[in-house]
C-alpha cells in the first residue's frame, strides 16, 4: 500500500520480512525505485533511508520539515543516526530546514562539546520560551549525555553560561 510507506516502522517491517526470506536487495530496489516517484518528501525519506541512500534521505527529510510533515518523526530518525556518521550530517539538515528546532541546534553544539557556551543561548532560551511544554533535550552534561527534566534545569543551564562568560547583564 503506497500510503504506508510514511511510516517508517511499517515499511522497516516489511524490508526485515524480505530479508529473511534472503530477498533484502530486492526490496531496497524497489524501494529507490518507488523513492524515485514518491508524492512527498517524507514518503521519499523513508524509502531512500531503507535504500541505503543516507545522504538522499537526509535531504528529503529536510524538505519534509521544511513544508512542516517532517516533525514529528525527527527524534526516530536521530535515535536510527545517532552514533553513525550520518548523524551530524542529520542535524545540520534539521537545523537549517527548522531554524526553531532548539534540540537539534542543542545536539549539534554537544558533538563539538560546545552546549556550554554563548551559541547555546538561543536555542536554550527558545526551549524555555516554550514552557510549560515539558522541554525534554538532549546535550552533554559531564560524563555523558543528560536531558533536562524541567524548565528550571534549561534555566540554570541559561543562567550558568551567561555568568561563565561574563554576560550577566544580558541576563
Amino acid at each position: 500500500n503506497p500510503a504506508k510507506a510514511g511510516q517508517l516502522s511499517l515499511i522497516e517491517g516489511v524490508l526485515r520480512k524480505f530479508e529473511t526470506a534472503g530477498q533484502g536487495d530486492r526490496f531496497r530496489r524497489w524501494a529507490e525505485d518507488r523513492a524515485s516517484r514518491g508524492p512527498s518528501p517524507l514518503e521519499r525519506a523513508n524509502l531512500l533511508l531503507l535504500a541505503g541512500r543516507h545522504e538522499q534521505a537526509v535531504r528529503e527529510l529536510a524538505g519534509a520539515v521544511r513544508a512542516g510533515v517532517g516533525g514529528p518523526v525527527r527524534g526516530e530518525w536521530k535515535r536510527r543516526f545517532e552514533g553513525s556518521e550520518h548523524y551530524r550530517p542529520l542535524l545540520v539538515a534539521l537545523a537549517t530546514a527548522d531554524p526553531s528546532d532548539a534540540g537539534s541546534r542543542l545536539e549539534l553544539l554537544a558533538l563539538d562539546g560546545q552546549e556550554s557556551t554563548p551559541d547555546a543561548i538561543e536555542p536554550l532560551s527558545m526551549m524555555l520560551d516554550r514552557a510549560p511544554e515539558p522541554p525534554y533535550v538532549r546535550f552533554s552534561e559531564g560524563s555523558g549525555p543528560a536531558r533536562a527534566r524541567s524548565a528550571f534545569e534549561l534555566a540554570y543551564r541559561l543562567m550558568r553560561i551567561y555568568e561563565s562568560y561574563g554576560l550577566m547583564d544580558e541576563l
